[in-house]
């Protein structure tokens, strides 16, 4: 596996220097970086899995989870893929990371999974990803209800 890139570098150049006041950002971080006995999520434990390289949410494999609201994981096997993957997972987790700030106690993670599934598909759809791989954000995004409109993933600064 190729070394694996500093995430803040990463999202600086992605999303801007000032991406973690603009999307209230703690840290970025990669699975391997996770506490091995894992953290406590609402969906359940997550853990990092060194063998493949993926977080998982209970027995789900996800591409990054966002603890407490502003503490990303990014799942390491995203260092191997082309960088637009890692882009548009971040992206994903950014979009979850403000609308916890935006929402506060109100923040609904249902509507919040569907609004950044909604940014996966498009930013898929805008880079060419292979179809199946759009599908595949469809079929995820089918599992959440489709929120109010504050919670459009458009409406964030910088999406």
């Amino acid at each position: 596996m190729q070394e694996k890139q500093d995430l803040d570098a990463y999202a600086k150049e992605k999303f801007g220097a000032d991406y973690k006041t603009k999307y209230n950002v703690k840290s970025l971080k990669w699975g391997s970086q996770m506490p091995k006995k894992g953290i406590a999520t609402d969906g359940g434990l997550a853990k990092y899995n060194s063998k493949d390289e993926l977080i998982y949410v209970g027995k789900q494999a996800v591409g990054g989870v966002t603890i407490g609201g502003n503490s990303i994981y990014i799942s390491d096997t995203f260092a191997s893929y082309p960088s637009m993957f890692l882009e548009s997972t971040i992206g994903h987790e950014f979009v979850h990371s403000y609308q916890h700030m935006k929402f506060g106690s109100n923040y609904n993670s249902s509507y919040s999974e569907f609004s950044a599934y909604q940014y996966s598909i498009d930013f898929s759809l805008k880079n060419k990803f292979d179809s199946s791989m759009t599908q595949q954000y469809r079929s995820y995004q089918s599992g959440y209800t489709k929120g109010l409109k504050s919670y459009n993933y458009q409406n964030i600064p910088g999406f």
